[in-house]
């Protein structure tokens, strides 16, 4: 047993890992130090995502926000972001929608935030993130998000808490009518499971609903997803019945040219309505022009 975090994290040592016993979840504002999840398939990974056209504004060192990086480290959050070691497809330098999303709730907030990803392209939720499935990518981003609470715990005079988790997937599902009939069961037991993984039982769920429509087309190559609608109908009821939960449309958000993942703007927008839809379920007295 090693020593307890200061009065809201404490931490025991599992074969060489370093799990949380007790998280709170973020009271708002707290003297604390934040820690946002951020997990799903390729529109969290930023796949379509690129440096050259980024401003140069945004690719500005963000001190305000720490970023588990590629290394395992914990560093100030600076674009690129991607590719992580679990990227599967994106080799050249992008981002996702962290560059926008801590930043938001940092600022609102007005205190630092930390940051940790773990998403990979292609992946579905029957299968791949099931935490049913004991070698899924559920417990590998659980036990790297475990790590790095870990480090940062030693790293920071501040309680770490764990804050919140934001979840953008479902277009994989959507191209198999079994996965989209069971995707509401199923992303119900992911939260259930991440919730108790984590002792807090009021941990705040962010789903990014897909903008998959029934038979919808991509290119580039050419796929279908003919259950589009249905994964979104499930999102919406799990956000419906799941309490601490909120749902961020994207039907409306710039995609790339493939019609399937999002362009630098949507994937920068895409961050801002995972913040604001955080601070509105956790932080409702913070404005989006102000705070207190």
């Amino acid at each position: 047993m090693m020593r307890q975090v200061l009065s809201s994290l404490s931490f025991l040592t599992v074969f060489g890992l370093i799990v949380p016993q007790s998280v709170t979840a973020l009271t708002c504002p707290q003297e604390t130090r934040p820690v946002f999840i951020l997990a799903g398939q390729s529109n969290m990974v930023g796949s379509k995502s690129t440096m050259t056209t980024l401003l140069p504004s945004d690719r500005r060192v963000q001190e305000n926000v720490l970023w588990y990086n590629e290394e395992n480290q914990w560093e100030a959050l600076q674009p690129p972001t991607e590719p992580l070691p679990f990227t599967l497809y994106k080799q050249e330098g992008g981002f996702g929608p962290e560059i926008t999303l801590g930043q938001t709730i940092a600022r609102r907030l007005q205190q630092p935030v930390a940051i940790v990803k773990y998403a990979v392209e292609g992946s579905t939720l029957a299968e791949d993130w099931n935490p049913e499935n004991p070698d899924s990518l559920y417990y590998a981003m659980r036990d790297r998000a475990y790590q790095a609470i870990g480090q940062l715990s030693l790293q920071t005079p501040q309680p770490v808490q764990i804050a919140g988790f934001f979840w953008m997937q479902g277009e994989s599902d959507a191209k198999d009518e079994d996965m989209a009939q069971q995707y509401e069961a199923n992303l119900s037991t992911l939260i259930t499971q991440l919730r108790q993984d984590f002792h807090t039982p009021d941990l705040p769920i962010i789903i990014g609903q897909i903008f998959l429509r029934e038979n919808h087309q991509s290119y580039h190559p050419p796929k279908t997803f003919p259950w589009g609608d249905q994964i979104r109908q499930s999102q919406t009821q799990v956000h419906e019945t799941t309490p601490n939960t909120g749902l961020v449309e994207t039907l409306d958000l710039p995609r790339d040219e493939d019609n399937l993942h999002f362009n630098n703007p949507g994937l920068m927008e895409l961050g801002h309505r995972l913040a604001e839809s955080w601070l509105t379920l956790t932080c409702p007295a913070l404005t989006r022009h102000g705070t207190f």
